[in-house]
């Protein structure tokens, strides 16, 4: 990965290691390393801290990456995906909640 890092200075604002990207997008670290081998995202390379840990991306960049790669939710037209339980000791007859204890 380091081969596809810019050099980064320490104060150099607008970048994250990928492990906060992941947790503040959730977007899967898989995910984040693929886009940045695709090109997607640039990677940076904190000069201060070595490994992994000093791997960082752009933040507004991989927030654009997700809002594109994000699929669009459709609302369910399934009329069985949300059902409610009467709770213990109530029973449903006919659409009206009757309690029997």
């Amino acid at each position: 990965m380091e081969a596809y890092a810019q050099p980064v200075a320490p104060e150099e604002p607008g970048w994250e290691t990928i492990q906060i990207v992941h947790k503040r997008l959730d977007l899967p670290v898989g995910a984040i390393i693929a886009a940045i081998r695709a090109g997607f995202l640039r990677l940076g390379q904190r000069s201060d801290v070595s490994g992994y840990h000093g791997l960082v991306v752009g933040n507004t960049e991989v927030a654009a990456f997700k809002a594109k790669a994000a699929p669009e939710r459709k609302p369910s037209t399934n009329q069985g995906e949300v059902t409610a339980r009467p709770s213990p000791g109530r029973r449903v007859f006919g659409g009206k909640v009757n309690s029997w204890l």
